[in-house]
C-alpha cells in the first residue's frame, strides 16, 4: 500500500481506445478510453498535442481533449488508491511514451528516466497506469478519511474528535519529511516480482500471511485424500506444513527461484515448474488443491478455475485464498516486497471482487462449502497502525476482512 512522487508526471502519453463503454455496449458504439462527464477545460493547461475523443455516458461525442490534458487531469485527481477516479479505470489503457517519463517496462517508477518500450501498469483490473502517485502523507490522510466515515457510522463523537485532531496535525506536515516520500515502489509483473521476492520472502514480516495462514492450514487439516496439490506453492509454506503431517504433496510454481526455496523445506518433494494457464499435472491427479495468494495476480479467473477443476478428482476440494477485495480496493493494499538492496517493489494484480471469484468457480463446476474472512482485531490494528495517524489508522483497520478464503468442492 503506497504511492510514487506527486510531482512525477509523464511528459507525453498515448491513449488508445481498446474498450467499449458498458453504457454504450448495447448500442455497439466504439468509444475512446476516457469518459469525462463534467467540463474540464477550466482545470487544464494543454499544449495542443494530438486530441483524443471524449464521450458522454451515452456514448455521444463531446469535445476533444489533448493527450497531455487527459494525462494532466488523471495525474491531478487523487480520489482513490490509484490516484485516479475509479470510473476511469474501466475506460481503457494509458501508455507512457515520452522521453523522461517516469515509467519502466514492468513498472511505474518512483523517479528517473524511462526505459524504452514502457508498460505503465497499476493494480487495477484494466491496468490503467499513471505516474502521479500518492505520498506517504496523502495515503495516511486517505486512511484517516476512511476512519472518520467509520466513526460517524458508529456515532462515536469522542473518537471523531481525536481523529479530526490527527487529520489537522497531519495536514500541517503533509509535504515535509518522510510524509512527502512516495508510498509505492515500481510495479513489476508477477513472474518478475516473485523471482526477486524469493530472496527475502520467508524472512520479511507479512501481516496478510500471519492471518491467512492459520485459516488455510485448519482447512487443510480437516480434509483427507492425497496427493495435495499446492498450485502456486511459492517457497513451500503449505507444503512444509503438509509434509510434517505425512501428507503426500505436489508443488507447482512458475518461479524456479521460489521452487528452489521450497526444495529446502520439503526434502525429495514433488516440485514442478508451471503456472495456472497449464498446470503440469494430469487430469484428476489431485484429491485436494490449495491455491493461496495467487489468483489476485491472474487476469482470467474463468480459465484459472477451469484449469484447477481439471486436475482435481471429482468430489475433491479446492481451497483458495486471496487478499480481500475490501483491503485491495478500499484501503489500497497490494502485494509488495523490499529487495536486498532496500528497493520496494509492488507486484501487479487485478481488482477482482468476491463475486468475480465465486462466478468463475461456480462456472467451472465447483460448489461453495465455506467462505471465511479473517478480520483485523484491535491487537492486529495496533500492530500495523500508521505512526503519522495512529488513532485514525487503527480505527480504519479494525474489523476489516484482510483475506478471503474459499473452500470449494468439485461436483
Amino acid at each position: 500500500m503506497g504511492y510514487p512522487n506527486p510531482q512525477s508526471q509523464p511528459t507525453r502519453a498515448a491513449v488508445r481506445p481498446t474498450k467499449t463503454l458498458v453504457d454504450a455496449r448495447e448500442h455497439g458504439i466504439r468509444v475512446a478510453p476516457a469518459d469525462i462527464c463534467p467540463p474540464i477545460r477550466p482545470r487544464l493547461q494543454g499544449d495542443g498535442l494530438a486530441a483524443c475523443n471524449q464521450t458522454s455516458r451515452r456514448g455521444e461525442p463531446r469535445e476533444s481533449v489533448s493527450e497531455r490534458d487527459l494525462l494532466t487531469l488523471v495525474a491531478g485527481v487523487v480520489a482513490d488508491r490509484d490516484g485516479v477516479r475509479r470510473g476511469w479505470e474501466r475506460r481503457g489503457w494509458i501508455w507512457g511514451l515520452g522521453s523522461g517519463a517516469n515509467v519502466r517496462p514492468e513498472a511505474c517508477t518512483v523517479g528517473g528516466a524511462a526505459a524504452p518500450g514502457t508498460w505503465c501498469g497499476r493494480r487495477s483490473h484494466y491496468r490503467l497506469g499513471v505516474t502521479r502517485e500518492l505520498s506517504q502523507g496523502e495515503y495516511v490522510l486517505g486512511l484517516a478519511g476512511l476512519a472518520l466515515l467509520r466513526i460517524y457510522g458508529d456515532r462515536d463523537a469522542g473518537a471523531a474528535e481525536e481523529c479530526l485532531a490527527e487529520i489537522h496535525r497531519l495536514l500541517e506536515r503533509l509535504g515535509a519529511g518522510p510524509l512527502a516520500e512516495p508510498i509505492h515502489g515500481p510495479v513489476v509483473r508477477p513472474e518478475v516480482g516473485y523471482a526477486d521476492w524469493s530472496q527475502v520472502y520467508d524472512q520479511a514480516p507479512n501481516f496478510l500471511i500471519d492471518l491467512e495462514g492459520p485459516v488455510v492450514r485448519d482447512l487443510l487439516d480437516s480434509l483427507g485424500g492425497e496427493p495435495v496439490l499446492d498450485a502456486g506453492c511459492g517457497t513451500g509454506r503449505h507444503l512444509e506444513h503438509l509434509a510434517a503431517r505425512g501428507r503426500r504433496t505436489i508443488g507447482v510454481d512458475p518461479s524456479s527461484e521460489m521452487l528452489a526455496r521450497a526444495a529446502t523445506k520439503v526434502a525429495g518433494g514433488d516440485l514442478r515448474r508451471g503456472d495456472l494457464t497449464r498446470l503440469p499435472v494430469a487430469d484428476g491427479e489431485a484429491a485436494t488443491v490449495v491455491c493461496c495468494l495467487v489468483l489476485e495476480h491472474v487476469e482470467d479467473l474463468s480459465a484459472a478455475f477451469a484449469e484447477l477443476a481439471r486436475v482435481i478428482v471429482p468430489g475433491g476440494s479446492l481451497i483458495v485464498s486471496t487478499l480481500h477485495p475490501v483491503m485491495a480496493q478500499v484501503v489500497g493494499w497490494s502485494a509488495w516486497f523490499v529487495d536486498l538492496s532496500g528497493q520496494r517493489y509492488d507486484v501487479a494484480s487485478f481488482g477482482h471482487g468476491v463475486s468475480d471469484y465465486l462466478k468463475a468457480a461456480l462456472a467451472a463446476g465447483f460448489s461453495l462449502e465455506r467462505c471465511l474472512e479473517p478480520r483485523i482485531t484491535s491487537d492486529d490494528a495496533n500492530r500495523i497502525r500508521e505512526h503519522a495517524a495512529p488513532i485514525a489508522s487503527m480505527i480504519a483497520y479494525q474489523g476489516l476482512p484482510v483475506a478471503l478464503v474459499l473452500h470449494l468442492k468439485l461436483e
